[in-house]
């Protein structure tokens, strides 16, 4: 994707009063943890990506968990995105994330976008953007051909590979 990269980097910490955690796990260790729910410690973004949300941010505007939309300008602290149909503007702020399921002896926090960079979009959360023929691109041809009729009407997927 052409245009300037611009890197995010997350700030992690132990949410404990006690010193002693603060030692025992370092900044750079917690900069290493994935835990599912989280963006990564380093997002790496461009104008025109298309992300998608990881947390509630206004359910009423449509800001939810699995949203995608796409970045129309990075700032410090702010980032600007439309929706993808391109008629809402957003602006999505660094938040403090918690992980809710750890297996962890420790809880901690990271400040960061709630987003990740989205690769795909599934057919159930974007239904509605759908055309009527669909080709990706893959090392197997994947065609889908006015197939959510069928879908809505038998609750059957029909794709073909080959």
């Amino acid at each position: 994707m052409p245009g300037n990269e611009t890197v995010y980097k997350a700030v992690d910490m132990v949410m404990s009063e006690d010193p002693q955690d603060q030692l025992t796990f370092p900044e750079e260790f917690l900069n290493s943890l994935t835990p599912t729910g989280l963006p990564p410690y380093e997002l790496k973004l461009k104008i025109g990506c298309i992300i998608m949300l990881l947390r509630n941010l206004a359910p009423s505007k449509g800001l939810c968990n699995g949203t995608h939309l796409i970045i129309t300008k990075l700032q410090q602290n702010i980032i600007q995105a439309k929706s993808i149909d391109g008629t809402e503007t957003f602006l999505i702020p660094r938040i403090p994330l918690i992980p809710s399921q750890t297996n962890m002896p420790f809880k901690f926090k990271c400040m960061q976008f709630p987003i990740r960079l989205a690769f795909s979009m599934t057919i159930s959360r974007k239904a509605k953007l759908l055309k009527r023929y669909v080709w990706c691109s893959m090392s197997r041809f994947l065609v889908m051909d006015n197939s959510m009729l069928a879908y809505q009407e038998h609750n059957l997927l029909n794709l073909f590979l080959w």
